[in-house]
């Protein structure tokens, strides 16, 4: 590729939005690269369940492989250093982290009533195996809880967005959201002896990601990492109440 279309470029003005049409050169190819990308953590979720790994492992891979490994890889091919995609997002902290524990705790609050409401049908509907100790169980929850949440926000909100913001279609955030809510059907279709349940939970994270990118957008990215840090700690404790339940 030419020298000359992939130089980088800072913008003058702070309150610019960087896009990354603005910085490099993206081609068709880098299109499909990060087509791939997007489509990685729904193949990592299928083979987990398809050859059984131990949940740890399968977070473990989803995090350092897929959500921070493929990435930067990516940066590389296409010569754009991480400042690139940071730029403009670690703003008015203060005001992003007050508004982000709102979000939390509404986000929290909210799927923690709509279980308690639905929860005499809502076991019944899933499959949910307890060949793990208590111990095991929890600090996996933990580690889902409070870690894969900021990476994910970082893959999904900056890196797959910028790269996407090139594209001018109303529907790009869309698309974006259908990849998102794959990972989690492909998730719960693993857990669910019901097809109704699995489609609309699989059509919830898919609103839950347009939320969330309305969060991000309009709040600054720790806003929107706390908001979904608050549904993966609800979705956390019903699945520890549930195999409690099932003891």
């Amino acid at each position: 590729m030419d020298h000359k279309q992939m130089s980088l470029k800072m913008p003058q003005q702070s309150e610019e939005f960087l896009r990354l049409s603005d910085v490099i050169d993206i081609r068709w190819y880098h299109i499909v690269l990060l087509e791939i990308l997007m489509l990685s953590p729904t193949a990592i979720i299928f083979l987990s369940n398809l050859y059984n790994l131990n949940i740890l492992v399968t977070l473990l891979i989803q995090l350092g492989v897929v959500l921070i490994g493929l990435p930067g890889l990516a940066m590389k091919i296409l010569n754009c250093p991480l400042i690139y995609f940071l730029y403009n997002e670690l703003e008015h902290v203060t005001k992003q982290i007050h508004n982000g524990f709102i979000f939390f705790l509404s986000t929290f609050f909210s799927i923690i009533l709509a279980y308690l409401f639905l929860s005499q049908n809502y076991q019944k509907l899933l499959k949910v195996q307890n060949d793990k100790s208590e111990l095991f169980i929890i600090t996996s929850c933990m580690v889902y809880s409070l870690v894969n949440p900021i990476f994910e926000e970082w893959f999904w909100r900056i890196f797959v967005r910028k790269i996407w913001n090139r594209q001018e279609s109303e529907y790009k955030n869309l698309y974006i959201s259908l990849h998102y809510a794959a990972i989690y059907g492909v998730l719960i279709y693993s857990l669910s002896s019901s097809q109704a349940i699995t489609y609309c939970l699989t059509l919830f994270f898919f609103i839950a990601n347009e939320v969330f990118q309305i969060i991000g957008e309009k709040s600054g990215i720790i806003s929107s990492m706390l908001a979904q840090m608050g549904m993966h700690i609800a979705v956390s404790i019903i699945m520890i109440d549930m195999i409690n339940r099932k003891k």
